[in-house]
């Protein structure tokens, strides 16, 4: 305790002196050194920091080479763990003591110096190695974020691929279903033509049976009755045929526009504008319309064409080239109005 006693007294002497001493001077250097080894002895390592400070600091502003007050605190902060402002005091007081060839007179500090340049290697060295370590975890962090962005990537452009095919196959689904329901229209309707077409062929046929029937019997009873001249001249008339032949094409006429409403509309459409064919009678076709039609109906053959209109070749053939020359497309005329009415003409 009278150790102690005589210290604090020693501290306060001297603190009293530091008033009246320049502090750029060795003289407060010293003074402050031995305040501060005094704090050391108390145990008061705040103080004894402080004072060391502020002599290093005189040391400094004298130009004092010695650096005994530096090389304490490097000390000092070397025990308490601050290896690395250690390591930097010493540095600076070795390097000044061997540029001006001072001696390090205190040999603790020279056993120091090699105790602190190896922690401070050992610090460094472990800094390298977490460095190293730290690099090592941000590259597996790197490369596993580049393969997780990489397969990302991919996936996207997986998925993007798979949504495609899949718009690609819900449009041909959609195109099937609207086409289905398009050959079903177009079978339903089929069924109800037929139906149709039945029913006209079995009325036209019913009554040129009538008609022969009839006229078989005229003949009969003119034979009977020896009326020869009158039986002749009916035998040799040609009305019975035209008869016929206005009765078979008011029925094709008739069914044929029932089929195709829009046939005449649809063939002056591959015509030029200043050329369309014309019906007398809406429910009735010319012959050109007629010849038309059965090309529709896939009858291309001219004597075929010819027969069942009761015409010459020739004028069929006549009226295949004057259509041809009004048409847009002329070498492909008859076979766009060979699809008009089909699924594919539609599309």
């Amino acid at each position: 305790m009278c150790r102690f006693h005589r210290q604090r007294q020693a501290i306060a002497l001297l603190q009293s002196h530091l008033g009246r001493i320049n502090r750029n001077g060795h003289e407060y250097a010293m003074y402050t050194n031995i305040i501060a080894e005094c704090f050391g002895q108390l145990g008061d390592s705040e103080n004894q920091r402080h004072y060391l400070v502020e002599s290093a600091m005189a040391d400094f502003r004298g130009v004092i080479k010695e650096n005994t007050s530096l090389r304490q605190l490097a000390t000092l902060l070397f025990n308490e763990g601050d290896v690395e402002r250690a390591y930097k005091y010493l540095s600076v007081a070795v390097g000044d003591a061997n540029f001006f060839g001072t001696r390090i007179r205190n040999m603790q500090d020279t056993h120091l110096i090699p105790q602190i340049q190896r922690v401070h290697s050992e610090h460094l060295q472990k800094e390298r190695t977490q460095i190293l370590a730290l690099l090592l975890v941000i590259s597996i962090v790197a490369v596993l974020l580049i393969v997780t962005i990489a397969r990302n990537r991919l996936l996207i452009r997986r998925y993007r691929t798979a949504n495609t095919r899949v718009e690609d196959v819900n449009r041909l689904l959609n195109d099937a279903v609207r086409n289905l329901k398009h050959a079903n229209l177009h079978m339903s309707e089929g069924n109800r033509l037929k139906d149709e077409y039945i029913g006209r062929f079995l009325d036209l046929s019913s009554t040129i049976i009538d008609h022969a029937d009839a006229r078989n019997k005229l003949h009969n009873r003119l034979a009977r009755e020896k009326k020869m001249a009158e039986l002749v001249r009916d035998l040799k008339s040609a009305e019975y045929l035209q008869e016929l032949t206005r009765m078979f094409y008011l029925n094709f006429d008739a069914a044929f526009l029932n089929i195709y409403p829009d046939f005449v509309d649809k063939v002056n459409a591959l015509l030029l504008p200043d050329q369309p064919l014309e019906q007398k009678k809406k429910e009735h076709l010319t012959t050109e319309l007629r010849v038309l039609a059965l090309i529709r109906l896939g009858i291309n053959d001219n004597a075929k064409i010819a027969s069942i209109l009761r015409s010459r070749l020739t004028t069929i053939y006549t009226y295949r080239s004057k259509l041809k020359a009004r048409a847009k497309d002329r070498d492909n005329f008859e076979q766009q109005v060979a699809r008009i009415g089909t699924l594919e003409a539609e599309r």
